[in-house]
């Protein structure tokens, strides 16, 4: 009776593990398709890259700025609740954006929107480390992080399907934003709790302690922020359609899935440090090769290579780091929520 009891049981946590990945893979379809498509926008405006680069900053810092909070929020509302109702502000947000076309409006927009949907991530990822067998749980993180990849490089190709112009791009992102909230609310039954009555961790006195792998995971966000925003920006300066910057950022973000599991194994062959030295010199010549390949077909295989390069191995460490510290900060019981 107790083998088919936790036979149930660990059914049921695999099932949550499912919901809780798909949930987050739709919000990263959404998240994907707006990058490029509001630097689309922007672009036909006639607005300068400068300001496209600052107006595109805004969500990332919404990030930062919403971290801190996020533990509060789930303790005072709970987590679920605080995650569906970000699913539901961040379809809002968006719609404010698609109504507005206004790149002064975007900016306090774009901001908000970076509040509200970085407690999913979090959250969901937060969720799926509870969920995992403790033996299990690196094969299934990898699965999330690559099934999170898989739904940006689905973003931009939307935009091939839908295009960049009028409300149809926008209503995919905010479809999937509401999709998100719905298959979200479905497991949520299903979901650990989180509060922070365990271990406190302490994140800056974890900085003094990897201060150079956090320099090195700024640096690399940084880059692939940059990249997500201008590279389309920077294509039709060279007059190349918006549906092929479209798919080439798909191809960019392709590469981020499938040069994962190269990396780790050539680290685990070699070195952590000279596989790091080896993505900077690799992050560095596409830099030099960009302008030189962006109007041949070498382009292609030089961004599938090039993205990855940076946040490689520093993402794998960081993520790992970050992980322990979300397990050991917020999960000490972790009894199934009713």
């Amino acid at each position: 009776m107790m083998n088919v009891a936790e036979a149930e049981n660990e059914k049921m946590q695999w099932a949550a593990i499912t919901g809780v990945i798909a949930t987050v893979s739709v919000f990263a379809i959404a998240q994907g398709l707006s990058y490029p498509l509001l630097s689309f926008i922007l672009q036909r405006q006639g607005i300068s890259p400068a300001i496209i680069g600052l107006s595109a900053a805004m969500t990332p810092i919404g990030f930062i700025v919403s971290s801190p909070l996020i533990p509060a929020l789930a303790r005072r509302f709970g987590a679920g609740r605080t995650a569906l109702t970000c699913a539901a502000l961040s379809a809002v947000v968006l719609a404010l954006i698609g109504w507005t076309q206004n790149v002064y409006l975007w900016f306090p927009l774009r901001f908000l929107i970076g509040v509200v949907t970085n407690p999913l991530y979090v959250l969901s990822e937060i969720w799926v480390i509870a969920l995992a067998p403790a033996s299990r749980r690196g094969r299934v993180m990898g699965v999330y992080s690559t099934v999170i990849s898989a739904g940006f490089a689905a973003g931009p190709l939307c935009l091939l399907a839908v295009g960049t112009v009028g409300w149809p791009p926008f209503l995919v992102g905010i479809f999937a934003f509401i999709f998100c909230g719905a298959c979200l609310a479905l497991v949520l039954p299903r979901l650990p709790k989180v509060d922070e009555a365990g271990h406190q961790v302490s994140v800056m006195g974890f900085m003094p302690l990897a201060w150079l792998l956090l320099s090195a995971v700024v640096l690399a966000a940084g880059f692939e922020q940059g990249v997500l925003a201008l590279l389309p920006v920077y294509g039709t300066h060279y007059g190349i359609a918006e549906a092929r910057m479209s798919a080439l950022l798909s191809a960019m973000i392709a590469g981020n899935i499938a040069m994962q599991v190269p990396l780790g194994l050539l680290a685990e062959r070699l070195t952590a440090r000279l596989v790091r030295f080896i993505c900077v010199l690799a992050t560095a010549l596409g830099c030099v090769l960009l302008p030189l390949l962006i109007e041949t077909p070498l382009i292609w295989p030089c961004v599938f290579i090039w993205a990855r390069s940076p946040t490689a191995f520093t993402r794998c460490r960081s993520s790992s780091s970050a992980s322990a510290l979300r397990v050991r900060r917020w999960l000490p019981a972790m009894p199934p929520s009713r």
